[in-house]
């Protein structure tokens, strides 16, 4: 009796743990996917405030000395609009173009009391437009190419104009900047840009050059489409 009492007790045990043991199964940890945001890319366009100073000293070189004619400082207010292409959050291609209002100044100690002049200054530059983002919105970028700077320069005598010269030329350009995006289309942006610095023949006649630096600090706004 006691056996067949153990025997029956041993056998609902084991039916007991089978049971209980069939219904235990592996947790699996759920996979968690790392969302990556999709960088837009395509065109954009802008505009801005320029703030333009040019520096230049005009002279002449004879028997291989310099003999300074005129030296300069003007401080433009001007526009800049801008076209581009973005392929990726680090880089874009970017178009620009400057133009700044009419500025009177004056040089006595070379040119005397009687002699005034007046600037009117735009630029064009191509550029390549690395970029790192530092933040969540914030970009910092670069700009790397070349600029055309249309220089145009009148002479007045008591008041009458008395000579009228206009310098173009093509050179290196750079600079460096900032932007913000405020959403997916729209960001403000702030930066600076060394448009020139060399020297230009004044004219091609005779030995005349110009020695000239123009740079630009742009505060705007761009539109991504």
């Amino acid at each position: 009796m006691k056996k067949f009492t153990f025997s029956v007790v041993a056998s609902l045990a084991m039916s007991t743990l089978a049971i209980a043991g069939g219904n235990i199964e592996p947790v699996v940890e759920p996979v968690v996917e790392t969302v990556v945001p999709a960088v837009k890319s395509g065109f954009y366009v802008g505009g801005a405030i320029s703030a333009v100073q040019n520096d230049f000293r005009t002279y002449g070189v004879y028997n291989g000395e310099e003999d300074t004619y005129a030296v300069g400082n003007t401080d433009h207010l001007g526009g800049m609009l801008q076209v581009g292409y973005k392929f990726n959050q680090y880089l874009a291609v970017e178009t620009r173009y400057w133009i700044a209002g009419e500025e009177d100044w004056s040089d006595p100690v070379n040119w005397g009391e009687n002699s005034s002049f007046t600037t009117e200054f735009d630029a064009m530059g191509l550029y390549l437009k690395p970029m790192y983002p530092v933040m969540d919105g914030l970009d910092v970028y670069g700009l790397l190419g070349f600029a055309l700077m249309n220089y145009d320069l009148t002479e007045y005598y008591n008041g009458e104009p008395d000579a009228h010269r206009n310098f173009s030329d093509t050179a290196f350009s750079y600079g460096v900047g900032a932007s913000y995006a405020i959403n997916d289309s729209l960001a403000v942006f702030v930066d600076y840009v060394r448009l020139y610095d060399d020297t230009i023949q004044v004219w091609y006649n005779g030995d005349v050059f110009a020695d000239i630096t123009s740079d630009t600090f742009n505060f705007g706004i761009t539109y991504s489409f």
